[in-house]
C-alpha cells in the first residue's frame, strides 16, 4: 500500500484554484509569458509557490477510505463515480460489443490498483477504456470541445503506451444526469474517442516532498473525429441509497467497529441506513453493491 497524505490547500477561499497562472504571447518580444489570474492578485506570493500552497499530513489507509467513501458530499464523493463505473462496467460485460474490434463477451473489468487508464479490456484485441463520468452532458460535450481531459497516473499511461502490445486506447465519457430518451425511459449516453496523447499534468501530489518520487496526474487528448456514441446506458427505476453502498464497502473491508472509529474521528453524524441525501439511479442495490465491494484502491 502507497504512503497516503491528506493534504490542506492554503488557497481555499477561491473557485478553480488549479491554475494561478495563464500563458501570454508577448507579441513585442515573441516570447509566451506567464501572468497572474485578476483573482489571485494581491494573495501573498508565499501561497502561489506549490511547495508553500499544500499542506500534507500522513493519514492511514481507513482514514483515506472513509474520507472518500463518506465524508465528501454531492459529486465530490467517490463512491459514486466508483458506482458509475461499476454499473456501466456490469453492463458492458453482458450487452455490449468492444468498439474497437466488436467482438461480445471479450471485455473484462480491470478493477484494482493497476486499472489506471485500463478500467475495461478487450481479451480479443487487446484495446483498453479508460471511463471518465461528468455531471452532465453539457460537461460531456466540453471535455471533448476543449479536448484536454484529466486523467491519472502519468506513470501508468507510458506503461501501456510504450508496452510490447501497444494497445489502442479510449476514452469514455458519460454523465451521471441521465436525460430522456424518449416518453417513458431515460439513459446515460456513453460515448468514446481514441486516445491520441497524454501528457503530464501536475496536482497538489506532485509537491509533496515526503512522497519517495515525484508522481504526475495525465492529461489526454483524443481523435475528435473517431468520437461516437457507444451506446445508452438504462436508468433504472429504484434509487440507489451511495450512503448505504460506501458504509457497506467499509465495514466489509474492514471492521463494523473500525467504522465506528472513523466516524467519531471525522465528526460523522449518522444517517439513515434506509435514505440518504446522495442518491443515484443508475442501477439496482445489490448488483451495484456487489460490484464496487470487488473494487481495491
Amino acid at each position: 500500500m502507497p504512503l497516503l497524505f491528506c493534504y490542506e490547500d492554503m488557497i481555499n477561499n477561491i473557485d478553480d484554484a488549479s491554475e494561478p497562472y495563464y500563458r501570454w504571447y508577448n507579441i513585442n518580444t515573441r516570447n509566451i509569458e506567464y501572468k497572474l489570474k485578476p483573482k489571485f492578485q494581491g494573495m501573498s506570493s508565499q501561497y502561489l509557490y506549490p511547495f508553500d500552497r499544500f499542506r500534507y499530513e500522513k493519514i492511514t489507509k481507513e482514514e483515506h477510505f472513509f474520507s472518500k467513501w463518506l465524508v465528501d458530499n454531492g459529486d465530490k464523493t467517490e463512491i459514486g463515480g466508483r458506482l458509475m463505473e461499476a454499473y456501466l462496467s456490469c453492463h458492458v460485460l453482458q450487452y455490449e460489443a468492444c468498439f474497437n474490434c466488436n467482438s461480445r463477451k471479450s471485455i473484462i473489468w480491470n478493477v484494482g490498483s493497476e486499472s489506471s487508464w485500463q478500467n475495461l479490456i478487450c481479451q480479443a484485441c487487446n484495446a483498453r477504456y479508460e471511463v471518465k463520468t461528468k455531471a452532465n452532458m453539457k460537461a460531456v460535450e466540453s471535455e471533448f470541445r476543449f479536448n484536454k481531459i484529466s486523467g491519472g497516473s502519468f506513470e501508468a499511461f507510458c506503461k501501456i503506451r510504450n508496452s510490447q502490445l501497444q494497445p489502442k486506447m479510449f476514452c469514455v465519457l458519460l454523465p451521471t444526469t441521465s436525460i430522456a430518451k424518449d416518453a417513458q425511459s431515460r439513459v446515460y449516453p456513453v460515448y468514446v474517442a481514441e486516445i491520441t496523447k497524454g501528457v503530464p499534468q501536475l496536482y497538489h501530489n506532485a509537491f509533496n516532498k515526503r512522497l519517495p518520487k515525484m508522481i504526475f496526474k495525465t492529461r489526454i487528448s483524443v481523435a475528435i473525429n473517431t468520437k461516437k456514441k457507444w451506446f445508452d446506458l438504462p436508468q433504472h427505476g429504484n434509487p440507489v441509497d451511495i450512503w448505504s453502498i460506501g458504509k457497506k464497502v467499509f465495514v466489509d473491508r474492514f471492521s463494523k467497529s473500525k467504522y465506528d472509529e472513523m466516524k467519531a474521528l471525522f465528526g460523522f453524524g449518522d444517517h439513515n441506513d434506509g435514505s440518504s441525501d446522495e442518491e443515484s439511479d443508475c442501477g439496482t442495490k445489490n448488483e451495484i453493491a456487489d460490484a464496487i465491494a470487488n473494487i481495491t484502491i
